[in-house]
């Protein structure tokens, strides 16, 4: 099944960008820049573009940037509790020659 665009959210760190689905899953990232090969490609390629998948067996009941922020908080619940997953990408302020690239999860 194709995805909408309108499903996915978008982290960002100024050199570079990743989609993350409605459920979680890190579904296109290009590393170092914008204009790289994707590490992550399901977006494209649903059968070998790979993702990055970490999610409990529950529904997602709740998924939100953080305020003021690029962060998206997915939030999973059923009977038995709930589970909290964030995702961001830390931008490289010192304005060094050689950028990092750090995704938190």
């Amino acid at each position: 099944m194709t995805k909408s665009i309108a499903q996915y959210g978008l982290l960002g760190d100024t050199r570079t960008a990743a989609l993350v689905s409605e459920n979680g899953s890190i579904d296109w990232m290009c590393v170092p820049r914008f204009d790289a090969a994707p590490v992550f490609g399901r977006l494209i390629d649903a059968a070998s573009g790979g993702s990055w998948s970490v999610q409990p067996d529950a529904e997602v009941v709740e998924r939100a940037y953080r305020e003021n922020t690029s962060t998206i908080e997915t939030r999973w619940g059923s009977g038995g509790g709930s589970c909290l997953s964030v995702d961001g990408l830390v931008a490289d302020a010192t304005s060094s020659l050689r950028p990092s690239l750090l995704l938190v999860r």
